[in-house]
C-alpha cells in the first residue's frame, strides 16, 4: 500500500504482509496490556518504564515497516512528537485494514493531509 506522511513529506510502499499485520497486532496488544497495567498502578515508576518501552517498541515498528534509513531515522527522532504519534497511529490503522475513507469517517486526526 502507498502510505503518505507529512513527517517525511513523501510516500512509502508498505506491505500488508501477514508478518507486518502480526507486528501491528503485537503493538496493539502491548498498548492494551500497558493500559490495563496503568489502571492498576497509575502512579508508579513501572508506569513510566512501560511508557518508555512502548515508545521504543513503536519507534522500532515504524522504522521496520517504513524501511527507514539512517537519515530518515534521525528525522523521525527529531520530528515533532505529536506529528510522529499521528503518523504511527495512521500507519497502524492502515495495517489493520482501515481505508483512508474509514479513518476520515472515524474522525481520526492524522498526518496525511498534504
Amino acid at each position: 500500500m502507498k502510505f503518505y506522511t507529512k513527517v517525511f513529506k513523501r510516500n512509502f510502499d508498505v506491505k500488508r504482509s501477514s508478518k507486518n499485520v502480526e507486528k501491528t497486532y503485537q503493538m496493539q496488544l502491548a498498548f492494551a496490556e500497558a493500559s490495563e497495567a496503568d489502571k492498576k498502578d497509575p502512579y508508579s515508576a513501572k508506569k513510566w518504564q512501560r511508557e518508555l518501552d512502548l515508545r521504543k517498541k513503536l519507534r522500532d515498528y515504524t522504522i521496520e515497516l517504513l524501511h527507514l534509513n539512517g537519515a530518515d531515522i534521525k528525522a523521525l527522532d527529531n520530528a515533532d512528537d505529536d506529528a510522529v504519534v499521528k503518523m504511527e497511529t495512521h500507519l497502524q490503522m492502515r495495517m489493520m485494514g482501515y481505508s483512508e475513507e474509514d479513518i476520515k469517517r472515524i474522525g481520526e486526526d492524522t498526518d496525511t493531509k498534504k
